[in-house]
């Protein structure tokens, strides 16, 4: 009868033994098929992130190859000032005129034009590309134009490179700037919105609490130009 027992006892242990080791077999054919649905997706991830970077690739050598087939521009000796690109120069000065004037009429029925005399350049107001367009002194020309217009003109010294052709997420714009803002204790940040920039959107938030956080305040242009003409003010010295 004890012999019995003790079989039937040892009959029940290695049952439950069994039993132990096919549920951490479950578990691990579990956790096996969370792993590889996790690696499936984000070969998937990589799959399109490698055909984005085909068809940008496709579009920049479509890009080159239309650049080069186009006839060369007329090379402008460096030693004359007066550029022989007069006719481009005026309708470039024309052009911007005509644009502002435009954007003014698109947002009277929502703001106070009157009171908005602040410019970016599209650009900034150094950029080069504009060379091709209307001479080297072409941007020191439109500089001069708006302010006799009374406009007051602002450049950019943070950018998020939201609208570059890798199209960042919203994590790698808050990189981008905090890399540009480092060193700065004025920071004017540069962010596009547009159709193709919907991370910046997303990544807004973040940008502004961390600005916070690092003890930046926002304000105005005006203002800011504000601060930038007191700072520049020298000390005034006691008299005596």
């Amino acid at each position: 009868m004890d012999l019995t027992k003790e079989l039937l006892a040892g009959a029940s242990f290695r049952a439950k033994g069994k039993w132990y080791a096919a549920q951490q077999v479950d578990a691990f054919l579990e956790e096996l098929s969370v792993r590889l649905e996790e690696d499936s997706r984000e070969r998937e991830e990589l799959a399109e992130d490698a055909r984005a970077l085909r068809r940008e690739n496709a579009r920049l050598r479509e890009e080159l190859a239309a650049a080069k087939a186009a006839p060369p521009a007329e090379a402008l000796p460096p030693e004359d000032p007066r550029l022989p690109v007069c006719r481009d120069l005026e309708r470039e000065r024309d052009s911007l005129l005509q644009d502002i004037k435009a954007l003014r009429q698109a947002l009277e029925p929502y703001v106070d034009v009157g009171g908005i005399d602040w410019l970016r350049f599209p650009g900034g107001s150094t950029n080069t590309v504009s060379h091709r367009y209307g001479g080297r002194g072409i941007m020191k020309t439109l500089k001069a134009q708006a302010e006799q217009k009374g406009y007051h003109w602002i450049d950019w010294n943070v950018c998020a490179d939201d609208a570059t052709a890798s199209h960042p997420d919203a994590a790698q714009i808050l990189r981008n700037i905090r890399r540009d803002a480092e060193g700065h204790d004025l920071c004017v940040v540069l962010l596009h919105d547009t159709k193709a920039t919907g991370q910046t959107v997303k990544a807004l938030p973040d940008i502004i609490q961390w600005f916070r956080e690092e003890g930046y305040t926002f304000c105005t242009v005006a203002q800011m130009q504000a601060v930038k003409d007191e700072v520049s003010q020298p000390n005034e010295q006691p008299a005596g």
